[in-house]
């Protein structure tokens, strides 16, 4: 390290009383039931369905596209504070919030389409990013439907 000074982050008005509502929800709505809901197998959709009431799904999807037009650090702190309540509650409100956007921005309307059904906790969406020819570049990912009896 140089002889420079460190300057110390802190943050602004705006960023600390976000931090504190998502602090206060993610300890009242997650924290005493975390245990109980990462021994179970199923997914957890009403717990996603609050982060979404909340508007914390679609925090850096631009407000023209019916987002909260918010910083990259406002999702770091959200996921900061819903992690230490649940981590992976966190992991899933880090995924959302980039697929939504990355959905949104796409040419087709059809898959722009997905956005806000996600974003709303209408609809889940999913990361493939280990798939070969793409690696982690899920914007380089292609796939397939087919029709299938039953479904």
């Amino acid at each position: 390290m140089s002889g420079d000074p460190v300057t110390p982050f802190v943050l602004d008005q705006d960023h600390l009383h976000f931090r504190d509502s998502v602090r206060d929800l993610a300890r009242r709505e997650f924290l005493d039931t975390y245990h109980a809901r990462a021994a179970r197998t199923e997914f957890p959709h009403q717990e996603l369905k609050r982060l979404a009431e909340a508007g914390l799904t679609n925090l850096t999807l631009d407000e023209e596209s019916g987002g909260q037009g918010a910083d990259l650090l406002a999702l770091a702190i959200a996921c900061e504070e819903v992690g230490y309540a649940d981590p992976n509650m966190a992991y899933i409100l880090f995924s959302m919030n980039s697929l939504v956007s990355l959905l949104a921005a796409q040419e087709s309307a059809a898959i722009r389409s997905w956005s806000p059904r996600i974003a709303a906790g209408d609809a889940l969406g999913c990361w493939a990013v280990t798939e070969p020819g793409t690696g982690s570049d899920a914007a380089a990912l292609r796939t397939k439907a087919v029709r299938v009896d039953g479904g």
